[in-house]
């Protein structure tokens, strides 16, 4: 007899593991499968070395160089939580230059902003320190 889980397991595992290097993954593209089960997952696969976690819930599976891994982009990691939220985000001040090729230094802390979701502050591990600031409090000069 064959174990439900077992055969889900593999199916998700199977699922992750033939997804492109470079990938950003979150805890919740998995509706089909209970919640607990793909935490479990998602942590085993870290355990492994197969994914890192970069936040709560988000998940980076990295490419591997003859130096080691290397995550996916600060900006990639910013569209995937956009494209996830169906937000429009904006890359704002020192962020901003850097994209666009007028400063060469880097930021300590990437900001960028949106109409969704305010004073949200995502910062994982200290890998990819990232501000958002709603766009309305910055055209009023709000700050917090």
């Amino acid at each position: 007899m064959i174990n439900e889980h077992s055969i889900d397991s593999n199916t998700l595992r199977q699922r992750i593991e033939a997804m492109p290097e470079d990938s950003i993954l979150f805890r919740s593209a998995f509706p089909e499968y209970h919640a607990e089960f793909v935490g479990s997952t998602l942590s085993e696969l870290t355990n492994e070395g197969v994914l890192t976690k970069i936040a709560q819930g988000i998940y980076a599976k990295p490419r591997k160089s003859r130096f080691g891994i290397v995550l996916p982009t600060v900006d990639k990691v910013v569209q995937a939580i956009a494209t996830r939220d169906n937000a429009q985000v904006l890359p704002s001040g020192m962020t901003a230059l850097i994209i666009l090729g007028l400063s060469t230094q880097v930021p300590m802390n990437y900001t960028y902003l949106t109409l969704l979701r305010p004073g949200i502050t995502f910062n994982a591990s200290d890998a990819y320190p990232l501000i958002y600031e709603t766009f309305i409090d910055k055209m009023e000069g709000k700050r917090d």
